[in-house]
């Protein structure tokens, strides 16, 4: 306890999880910060000009922080963008935490051949580039949903009748979100 004290009497220690709160404030927050159109359909970015006007624009009253070019608002894409990391940052945790822990666990339980073999595996993960997974994944994901053309998007989701629910379920994943989730598992598993 006497640590603990000593440990958050320096400012520097306050530094972290004050700027957690705040990050979590304008998540929660967003839609008073940045309110959309039409909550109904959501989107990513609010055009505050005209679309063919590729200068971007300083701060204003209409984008307080400026504009991108085609006049994207700056502020509103930062908040809800903020939103979107958030939910990626726990989802990728969250689903490498639970399978790196029954990987561990299992491998633990199993002991001697079993878990000499599962942790070289981990090792093996653990050599691999994330980079160079992240674009074999896209490839596979690409080969194995074959031709979509006639994929129509529909509450948030591609739909398909033509396509295997394994298709549906591989246009709809995120790439980036599966191999990261596929390359973080190590450490939990070798804890």
């Amino acid at each position: 306890m006497k640590r603990g004290l000593v440990f958050l009497r320096a400012w520097r220690h306050w530094v972290g999880p004050l700027m957690l709160v705040c990050v979590l404030g304008v998540a929660a927050a967003a839609p008073r910060l940045a309110p959309q159109a039409d909550p109904a359909l959501p989107q990513d970015f609010h055009q505050v000009g005209r679309g063919s006007d590729t200068t971007p624009r300083p701060p204003n009253a209409k984008a307080i922080l400026g504009t991108l070019p085609m006049q994207y608002d700056v502020f509103y894409s930062l908040v809800w963008g903020l939103r979107q990391a958030l939910r990626f940052g726990l989802l990728v945790t969250m689903l490498t935490g639970v399978f790196g822990v029954f990987y561990g666990a299992l491998s633990g339980y199993l002991g001697g051949w079993a878990n000499n073999l599962f942790m070289r595996v981990a090792d093996a993960f653990l050599a691999f580039p994330v980079l160079a997974a992240v674009v074999f994944v896209q490839q596979i994901i690409t080969i194995l949903i074959g031709d979509t053309t006639q994929s129509v998007f529909s509450g948030g989701l591609y739909v398909n009748m033509e396509l295997t629910p394994l298709q549906q379920f591989l246009m709809n994943a995120d790439p980036l979100l599966w191999t990261l989730v596929a390359l973080s598992w190590m450490p939990y598993a070798r804890l």
